[in-house]
């Protein structure tokens, strides 16, 4: 019976020792292998192993490993943060928290980069005391500082603004331009003081502060002037060549040393001047004085002489009321007061006679015209009114027919334009008139020749000489664009 007992333990002994060295085997198996599956397969055959929760945290440590490795690999934010929450006890765990921190200091950053504000550096910074970022968010926040202020002194724009601006940044970048903006303005309003001032003294206190200020070269003009000026004003007090002169003796240079010079001549040349003119009495000794002295009171007396001459003037020319009359006044006073009246007056009693003219319509009416006024405005249309009338004359009269020209070419030198050869072979002073398109008067001495150029189409014409015993020739001419030749000579018959 005992012997049965001792048995049935030692086989359950080595049963327990068979179990306790496969787990093991396994277990070291799965260490060997180093895989989830390994170790997944051990606690699913051994699941009441001694060795169980040693294989549960050799396994979740290869898990963590596994994941680590992933995570890395993505190293976002996200990732690292599924990761602690997964495996907070992991070796790695920390690593992770540290990459997190890391990750969201590079997050708080850019964002604090992009809000580009002190308040979001700040709050950075407090933050993250010890970041990797501190100096440069130091400096971002001293820059933001120091724009803004320098913001606030452009808006209030004045020097009390930028001085503030100095106190707080002295070294600041735009600390230059602080200056000068101070500069200027101190400048512009020291000028200002002078200008309302307007003292000879008000400018040279500016050129003590500002000897190179923007108004420097102004400030001196305006000093020298002031100065000149009261000179000048003494001098004119005086009135006395001996007061301008002492005016050139200070200011040579002056604004107004030419006119003191002239002051000077004038006083010492005016009086035996004036009294010549005076003596004299005529329109050109009045004006001769006026021109010499100008703006003086016998100047103006002058000149006022003069206008009672042009005033006599005009009075016989009104008493005359003719062409002739106003014309004397306009040849005696081509700028008088009443030229532009006279020629207006000129105008109308030509325009008068011209109209006398034409209701005539003969050649003694035209020429009437044309001897009153020998250069009026109708002149021209006279001229041509006179060749028609002795065409018209000379074809009711004896005359003979005037052959057609001899054409010569079918070119002229302009378009629309003939060319027209005339030779005088007669031994007389040879009269062509020509009426049409336009009208000619052309006078060719014996032996002459002459080229016309001529508007195209067809004239009346006529030829006559000298002696009236010639019998004068009439007839018609077309010209078109060509050259055309004619010669006149002198054939005697017997009847």
């Amino acid at each position: 019976m005992s012997k049965n007992i001792l048995s049935f333990v030692t086989i359950i002994a080595l049963l327990i020792a068979s179990a306790c060295v496969s787990s093991t085997s396994v277990l070291e198996k799965a260490r060997e292998k180093g895989t989830v599956t390994a170790y997944e397969n051990f606690l699913r055959r051994f699941p009441e192993s001694k060795f169980v929760p040693v294989a549960k945290a050799e396994l979740a440590s290869l898990r963590a490993r596994e994941s680590w490795q992933v995570v890395q690999q993505a190293n976002t934010l996200g990732a690292y943060e599924e990761f602690v929450k997964m495996f907070p006890k992991s070796s790695e765990a920390e690593l992770a928290r540290e990459r997190i921190h890391a990750l969201t200091e590079g997050k708080r950053w850019a964002e604090a980069k992009t809000n580009e504000s002190v308040e979001g550096y700040r709050k950075f910074l407090v933050e993250y005391p010890n970041s990797r970022y501190k100096g440069e968010a130091e400096g971002r926040i001293l820059q933001l500082e120091e724009d803004s202020a320098w913001k606030e002194a452009n808006l209030s724009n004045t020097i009390q603004g930028y001085m503030s601006f100095l106190n707080r940044f002295p070294e600041g970048v735009h600390r230059a331009e602080a200056r000068s903006k101070i500069d200027s303005m101190q400048d512009e309003q020291d000028w200002q003081e002078a200008v309302g001032q307007n003292t000879s003294g008000s400018y040279q206190q500016y050129l003590e502060r500002h000897p190179q200020g923007r108004y420097a070269d102004r400030a001196r003009d305006q000093s020298r002037n002031i100065e000149d000026t009261r000179a000048w004003q003494l001098a004119q007090a005086t009135g006395t060549a001996a007061g301008y002169q002492a005016y050139l003796d200070r200011h040579a240079g002056g604004r107004y040393a030419a006119e003191a010079r002239d002051k000077i001549y004038a006083l010492k040349t005016l009086q035996p001047a004036w009294e010549k003119a005076k003596a004299e009495n005529s329109v050109s000794g009045y004006k001769k004085f006026a021109t010499a002295f100008p703006g003086t009171r016998e100047g103006n007396e002058a000149l006022a002489r003069v206008q009672e001459f042009d005033d006599q003037a005009w009075e016989r020319a009104v008493k005359r009321n003719s062409a002739n009359g106003y014309q004397a006044y306009l040849d005696a006073w081509p700028d008088g007061r009443m030229a532009g009246m006279a020629q207006a007056n000129i105008d109308e009693f030509e325009e008068q006679a011209w109209q006398r003219a034409l209701t005539r319509n003969s050649m003694d009416g035209y020429k009437a015209y044309q001897k009153a006024y020998p250069k009026g405005k109708y002149n021209s249309e006279a001229d041509d009114k006179l060749i028609a009338l002795e065409i018209a004359k000379i074809k009711k009269g004896k005359h003979g027919e005037l052959p057609p020209p001899d054409r010569i070419s079918y070119q002229s030198g302009r378009r629309n334009y003939s060319d027209l050869e005339i030779h005088n072979k007669t031994k007389y002073t040879l009269t062509i008139l020509m009426g049409g398109p336009a009208y000619r008067r052309e006078v060719l001495k014996a032996g002459q020749s002459k080229t016309l150029s001529i508007s195209d189409g067809t004239y009346d014409v006529t030829a006559s000489v000298s002696d009236p015993k010639v019998t004068p020739h009439a007839g018609k001419m077309t010209f078109d664009e060509g050259g055309y030749g004619v010669t006149y000579y002198i054939e005697t018959r017997r009847y």
